[in-house]
């Protein structure tokens, strides 16, 4: 992990062997994209994740609300983060949770509404409020959720 080479770096931190001290190392990584392939290895904790959705750049926050283990309290904080496409990537995670997409279509952002909208938890109301909005993509969105066509026959 001390390699000059960023994309070395990225690469390295990748491998099913790296260490918590690899990913410690990868964490503060003045270089984003190295940052952000650390977010994708299994072995990153809840803590580092928390790290994560505070760092500067906002691919890696987006990378951070996207993972898969990201709890209630780390998407929360996701989708009250000022960059829209921080809370778009909240809105579309498998872990969020009503309440996540009750706050997700009510964003300015059609992106984020449109992410709730598609979302395979939107309930009929969600759903319901996506159709009626004034943005085509959060429609759009809407119709090509699975649960559309049990909603709306």
């Amino acid at each position: 992990m001390s390699d000059k080479a960023w994309t070395v770096r990225a690469t390295a931190i990748k491998h099913p062997n790296s260490t918590q001290e690899h990913l410690k190392k990868a964490l503060d990584d003045d270089q984003p994209l190295v940052r952000q392939a650390a977010v994708t290895h299994p072995k990153i904790t809840t803590e580092q994740l928390n790290k994560l959705l505070s760092d500067k750049d906002p691919y890696v926050r987006a990378a951070a609300a996207k993972h898969s283990n990201a709890t209630k309290d780390h998407l929360d904080k996701a989708m009250n983060d000022s960059a829209w496409g921080i809370r778009a990537a909240a809105a579309s995670n498998p872990n969020a949770t009503k309440d996540h997409l009750d706050k997700a279509m009510s964003d300015e952002s059609s992106y984020v509404r449109a992410a709730a909208a598609k979302h395979s938890n939107a309930t009929k109301d969600h759903l319901d409020k996506a159709l009626n909005d004034s943005d085509e993509y959060v429609n759009m969105a809407a119709k090509s959720n699975p649960n559309y066509k049990k909603y709306f026959k």
